[in-house]
């Protein structure tokens, strides 16, 4: 019997909940990798995956315990799903944005900020995959990044911080983490 034919005699029930199994970890695997949505509905799009994914689980457990109560055998297609949840699950962890891909278009935008005479500032940039809210230099040389992914946590916003020229001074009260070539990751930072 070809796979086709065991997908045919495959009950709705399960097909069905492998279906939205597989919408729900497509959409979280688009939503963690930061390949879609852009902005902050990213967040929202995860929470609800992984409902749907937590109502299917339930769903393919009760339809588990009562099959096992009835006495039926256990059929190939009762393990597809969790297999299903596994992989969208390994895949959204694995597909993080990076950001050494993006490295390059970051040291654009900080070396535009840098050279004009005044402070500058650029808004809503698309990033190899990081959506940034906010870019500004200081009058120190610096440049700070804001993700834009930050909500729902109030009053934090993470990013990324270019300091060229030298070493922060202080690294510790800013919880700067050193990403190299003079960047810095911080996960909640105040600047004047």
């Amino acid at each position: 019997m070809d796979t086709v034919e065991q997908l045919r005699r495959m009950p709705r029930a399960d097909a069905g909940l492998l279906g939205i199994a597989a919408l729900a970890g497509a959409a979280l695997v688009a939503a963690s990798g930061h390949y879609w949505p852009t902005g902050r509905s990213d967040l929202l799009v995860v929470a609800a995956a992984i409902l749907v994914l937590l109502g299917v689980g339930l769903g393919w457990a009760l339809r588990m315990a009562f099959d096992r109560a009835h006495g039926r055998r256990w059929r190939w297609h009762t393990s597809a799903l969790p297999s299903v949840v596994l992989v969208a699950v390994g895949i959204a962890m694995l597909v993080r944005p990076d950001f050494e891909h993006a490295r390059p278009q970051f040291e654009q935008i900080a070396a535009d900020l840098r050279a004009s005479p005044e402070r500058s500032y650029a808004h809503d940039l698309r990033l190899g995959r990081f959506d940034v809210d906010v870019a500004y230099d200081t009058t120190a040389g610096e440049v700070y990044f804001h993700d834009a992914r930050s909500w729902p946590v109030p009053h934090s916003s993470p990013g990324w911080v270019y300091f060229p020229d030298r070493t922060p001074r202080d690294i510790e009260r800013l919880n700067l983490a050193s990403i190299g070539k003079g960047w810095y990751r911080f996960d909640n930072v105040t600047v004047d």
